[in-house]
């Protein structure tokens, strides 16, 4: 299975933040990021900037 590098934003576009999600397209993973980030206390609103698969 892939793995995805979905790079977001909270307040400040210059300020891209990384994480890494395990799933089988890149729009699952957009998902998966989201309701991770979701269930984060330390992040308020944010925008997903970027996918980027990493590894097949």
């Amino acid at each position: 299975m892939p793995t995805y590098s979905v790079q977001y934003y909270e307040t400040k576009p210059l300020d891209l933040k990384t994480i890494e999600i395990t799933e089988e397209s890149a729009v699952k993973a957009k998902d998966a990021a989201m309701d991770r980030l979701d269930r984060r206390l330390d992040v308020g609103h944010y925008t997903i900037a970027k996918i980027i698969e990493t590894k097949s």
